[in-house]
């Protein structure tokens, strides 16, 4: 399971709207100018993600931390959806549109036809999934260790 903080926004009726931060290493480790990440945060300029709206089993305020778990074959399903599914579309394009097309400049149009049209087929079979099994699941509020205590 990926553990992940987030703050909560807003919290009404079981539904809590939460937002995650980037790490807080992000930018200062020795691979900063290889990490992708790093390169995705500085384009979007923010250290922010989006909001999420997840259901919550217990009362809770804004302002509160929270845990927010992804189990890992949820990702990997993903990582398989967004990336896998076009790639292999992409090099099938390649194969049978070169055996049927002598000009290469068609069978470049065709393979970007076709990756194009799986990004969007990719984009229907996610959205009729279950948004349940997609989104990431409350695990609890942090507990903040204070000296003392």
């Amino acid at each position: 399971m990926i553990i992940e903080n987030a703050m909560v926004l807003s919290y009404q009726d079981g539904i809590a709207q939460v937002q995650c931060y980037a790490k807080q290493a992000c930018g200062g480790c020795a691979a900063q100018k290889n990490c992708g990440g790093k390169a995705l945060s500085g384009l979007a300029g923010e250290k922010l993600a989006q909001v999420l709206e997840i259901k919550v089993n217990e009362d809770l305020r804004a302002g509160e931390m929270i845990q927010l778990g992804i189990p890992e074959t949820t990702l990997l399903k993903s990582v398989f959806w967004v990336y896998c599914i076009p790639l292999m579309i992409l090099i099938l394009s390649a194969l049978v549109l070169s055996q049927f097309i002598i000009n290469e400049l068609w069978v470049a149009f065709g393979m970007i036809f076709f990756t194009v049209c799986s990004f969007f087929m990719v984009k229907k079979i996610i959205a009729h999934q279950q948004l349940t099994e997609l989104m990431p699941i409350f695990l609890g509020k942090v507990r903040e260790n204070r000296l003392g205590e």
